[in-house]
């Protein structure tokens, strides 16, 4: 029976095999389980995490060829098993080193010498592992698996996921979308609390976990990405193992960015060449010799040197092995070329100082020039230039797939979208569901993840599940259109009070147009000479200011015609949805946001608020204006504030219905109590309720900066106060 010691929980198969680094090391020896084999355990797994250990020949054999070709197995076996193994399993790909840990090692370099892949034949344990360790930095160059795409002109343009093209084109705009999508502090320690899992028992790792997890910031990335620790080590296997890994880059994309930021900062200014070596096999050199002048994309990031020998002598400390290739490739890189994808050399920010590192981000496009031999040698040069997504056979295929996925913001829905086109059916389920538990109850952008979910669960056959996916959206439509006007919540009032009020738009804007209008003398200017953009460029300013605006502004974009009446443009009549839309917690929504800074006398404030303003309010002028009595409502006396005859200026936009029943009959107002209702007879309401997300609200919206007059008050009766009052002229 076969033992094992690994960084996971052993007593699950499944969950053992679920190692994050390309590398394991196998130990098939029957003595494998003394205590100076145990003591020599830490060692080994500070070089190669993933140990596993094998007293049968048999288990062993059929656990290597159950590794996937992009994995690389590091084999320690005795010198009576080692005979029996190691002529089935050593010309597998995923096969790399072998060494034999014997007692006879003059008897066993006999049949040794027939297969180059052993790498040595030892009679010590400090031996082995100084051996397996000083060969490993070596392999980590050249035995790391090449992770590419390739891009044929014409060849369909990325319609299929799963052609060469598909592929190209998904890889990128997946790369793109993971670096902007943000990252929280539940996704850093999910990503921690893996590594500790992965390397348990590995107080090496464990040691430089706690480092990482005390005393990482984003300027120190490099240096983490060029340290000899479990950082480098993950994120280059799962980048190579895509999809497969695709959650764990998930959790990586945070550092993948300060990658990609840090790479920016210090962009190389000046044409250069650099090289990197490789081993392949003989199929993937004939892949590349049948892919000259094509466009390949890299999927991880790519480590080069500017030293052409230091390269070079890679390959030569890496045996000749049959059924491999050993290749240099040879790059040259303009900055100018590095629109998206930066290059640096990060030779000053490295712990190795001596290897001239410069380092492509990943995802970088190269054309491949041409593939030939090396005069008087084994070695393939492989000539390279670094392309990118401006070229002409590029350009359009990546501009079309960012605006279908990516031009309306970007969230988890958005990454499961994309995964869903790639056919990850249960990663694009995984992620509609993790946006669903970070949402509140009521969030109005569940019935669109209820939606995607029940059309994922129809594609994927089952109707059940699509059905009911389906009743929560129209549930969840129904219970926020019917309640968004009756919450009832704390609040206080203007002279200090605390009273009952609904937790509604209307309410609250007119607490703070009392509180404002006799505070504000300086009219707002400089949103006209905006120019109009889209509703995504509208509220980009907007994002330091509310996190989730283009989550929401992608829904309101998504649920507003393609063609909206009252001849307003999408864009448009989604600027006016936005403004609609209630989410939680309330004072992150773009109405609480808006008024508040247009009731500030500090007008600086509004500049980044100028694009939004110039796109809804010439969506608000193309709609007729309405010249006839609207009504608002509040819970409070407001009869001493508003004297008839008094002027004042309500700033910011006004919420009113045309209909006096609907503030009076308990749907906006209490039905007992002090309260007040205005009746306003204006020339410029604009009735927005074909543009609105509550559509059955028959909303009217009064414009910003309108002055008012007081006509009459009354009291028709006990407690209920009755404002009249007209509209005069607009201060904007």
């Amino acid at each position: 029976m076969a033992s094992a010691s690994s960084s996971t929980d052993v007593s699950d198969t499944k969950s053992e095999e679920m190692h994050l680094e390309i590398f394991c090391l196998l130990w098939l020896d029957a003595s494998s389980s003394t205590k100076e084999g145990r003591d020599t355990e830490p060692k080994l797994r500070s070089i190669i995490n993933h140990l596993k250990k094998f007293q049968d020949a048999a288990q062993c054999q059929k656990y290597i060829h159950e590794r996937s070709t992009k994995e690389r197995v590091v084999m320690i076996v005795s010198g009576r098993l080692g005979r029996e193994i190691v002529p089935s399993i050593h010309q597998l790909r995923q096969v790399i080193s072998i060494y034999v840990y014997c007692m006879d090692k003059a008897g066993n370099e006999k049949w040794a010498r027939n297969y180059k892949k052993i790498k040595a034949v030892v009679t010590d344990l400090d031996e082995l592992v100084s051996r397996i360790k000083a060969d490993h930095k070596i392999q980590k160059m050249v035995e790391e698996p090449l992770s590419i795409n390739i891009f044929t002109a014409g060849g369909g343009a990325g319609s299929s996921t799963t052609g060469l093209n598909g592929k190209f084109v998904f890889s990128q705009v997946l790369t793109d979308l993971l670096i902007q999508l943000q990252c929280t502090e539940d996704d850093k320690k999910e990503l921690i609390d893996l590594c500790k899992k992965q390397y348990k028992g590995n107080n090496y790792e464990l040691s430089n976990i706690r480092d990482f997890q005390e005393e990482y910031s984003s300027d120190k990335v490099l240096w983490w990405y060029t340290r000899e620790s479990f950082f480098y080590k993950t994120l280059n296997a799962v980048l190579r193992r895509t999809p497969a890994d695709i959650h764990t880059i998930f959790l990586f994309r945070k550092y993948i960015a300060d990658i990609q930021n840090q790479l920016k900062s210090h962009q190389t200014k000046k044409r250069l060449r650099v090289y990197r070596s490789q081993m392949i096999s003989n199929n993937e050199l004939e892949t590349l010799k049948q892919n000259c002048g094509k466009f390949i994309s890299i999927n991880s990031f790519f480590s080069t040197s500017f030293d052409e020998q230091k390269a070079l002598s890679f390959l030569k400390d890496s045996d000749d092995t049959e059924n491999l290739e050993a290749i240099l490739f040879q790059i040259d890189a303009d900055p100018n070329m590095a629109i998206t994808k930066p290059f640096a050399d990060i030779t000053k920010f490295s712990e190795f100082k001596d290897e001239a590192e410069v380092l492509f981000m990943l995802g970088s496009i190269f054309r491949l020039d041409s593939v030939k031999r090396r005069k008087n040698s084994q070695i393939w040069i492989i000539e390279m230039t670094l392309c990118n997504d401006e070229e002409h056979d590029l350009k359009q295929v990546l501009i079309d797939m960012k605006e279908q996925f990516m031009s309306e913001g970007i969230n988890l829905q958005t990454l499961a979208k994309i995964l869903w086109e790639m056919s990850e059916f249960n990663l694009a389920r995984k992620y509609f569901m993790r946006l669903l538990e970070q949402l509140s109850i009521n969030d109005p952008l569940r019935i669109d993840l209820y939606q995607d979910l029940g059309k994922l669960e129809a594609n994927a056959g089952d109707l059940d599940k699509s059905m009911e996916w389906r009743r929560k959206a129209t549930e969840l439509k129904k219970q926020i259109q019917s309640t968004s006007s009756s919450s009832v919540s704390k609040s206080k009032n203007p002279v200090g009070e605390n009273i009952d009020l609904q937790q509604d738009r209307r309410v609250w804007n007119i607490l703070q147009d009392l509180q404002d209008f006799e505070e504000i003398s300086v009219p707002f200017r400089g949103y006209a000479k905006m120019p109009l953009v889209s509703l995504m460029e509208a509220v980009t300013p907007l994002i330091s200011i509310l996190p989730k605006i283009q989550t929401y502004a992608r829904m309101a974009k998504q649920r507003c015609d393609s063609i909206p009446p009252d001849d307003l443009t999408q864009d448009e009549s989604a600027s006016i949805m936005l403004y609609s839309l209630e989410w939680e917690p309330h004072d992150e929504c773009l109405y609480f946001n808006l008024n508040a800074t247009l009731r500030t006398e500090d007008r600086q404030k509004l500049k980044p608020w100028f694009s939004y303003l110039k796109l809804i309010l010439t969506a608000l002028k193309k709609l007729p204006s309405i010249r006839d009595l609207v009504f608002r409502g509040v819970n409070l006396d407001l009869s001493n504030q508003y004297t008839k005859g008094k002027e004042f200026v309500w700033w910011g936009f006004s919420s009113c219905t045309t209909s006096i029943g609907a503030v009076a009959d308990g749907q906006l107002l209490s039905k007992e109590g002090e309260r007040t209702i205005f009746a306003i007879q204006c020339d410029s309401g604009k009735d927005i309720s074909r543009h609105s997300y509550y559509q059955s609200e028959k909303e009217v919206l009064l414009l910003p900066a309108r002055q008012f007059i007081v006509v009459a008050c009354s009291q028709p009766a006990p407690g209920l106060h009755m404002i009249q009052l007209k509209e005069t002229k607009s201060l904007i």
